[in-house]
């Protein structure tokens, strides 16, 4: 199962390999920011993220912190082919060249791990670390209606396949598990881990919101109609 995701810059919604090339031909803007283009993978989630090649590793860290693992400010580290860097680093992302790929780990008790590949250094509209584009969030059913869910019974993460609950069932469950055994779904790796709820996480998808990334396009050519949203 490959999820498709969103561009940031212009609205196409596009599978993971796709999305590069449409990165690549379409928002690659000469004379803007060089920055590294970098894929981070972690299970089915991905992101497209600009980092600017001042910019270190401590920022990567802080951008993922953000968007997909914060919860109660765990130590994390960067293996980098074999060289193990704990944060805070400083580290700048110009010494990542083109196809170096990063492991990055959060919390060494309930371990998240991404995989971040430089695709390569090109010049991009970014100023600091920041979202290019990312997968489309999952939904799940209920296990007991089949309506869309919208909590994860964290005691069954471990031990079953569907431990996710809508809003009117989760109050059934408020007396067997309780609120505080539950936790929001979110479009993150670590759903469902520690304490984590996405509380930082700013870039959290909104279908209404579909349209305006169109207006901030910036590149050298306008996607083709076939990539954008209807």
């Amino acid at each position: 199962m490959q999820l498709k995701g969103y561009c940031y810059l212009c609205g196409a919604e596009l599978s993971k390999s796709a999305m590069k090339n449409h990165i690549m031909k379409y928002h690659v803007q000469e004379g803007a920011t060089p920055c590294a283009l970098v894929k981070v993978e972690s299970d089915l989630y991905w992101l497209y993220v600009a980092a600017p090649l001042t910019c270190t590793l401590g920022d990567m860290d802080q951008f993922l912190r953000d968007i997909w693992l914060e919860c109660c400010n765990h130590l994390s580290e960067f293996n980098v082919q074999g060289d193990r860097f704990e944060l805070p680093l400083s580290i700048p992302w110009a010494d990542a060249d083109p196809d170096v790929k990063l492991i990055h780990q959060y919390d060494f008790g309930s371990t998240t791990e991404c995989l971040l590949t430089v695709v390569d250094h090109v010049p991009l509209p970014f100023d600091k670390v920041d979202l290019v584009a990312r997968n489309v969030p999952m939904e799940y059913p209920c296990r007991q209606c089949g309506k869309p869910a919208a909590y994860i019974l964290t005691e069954l993460v471990y031990d079953e396949d569907d431990p996710y609950v809508c809003e009117e069932c989760a109050e059934q469950h408020d007396g067997e598990y309780g609120y505080d055994m539950m936790s929001a779904i979110t479009n993150s790796p670590r759903m469902g881990v520690c304490g984590y709820e996405g509380e930082m996480d700013r870039y959290n998808f909104r279908p209404e919101a579909r349209e305006l990334p169109k207006k901030i396009t910036r590149g050298r050519k306008k996607a083709a109609s076939p990539d954008t949203p209807s």
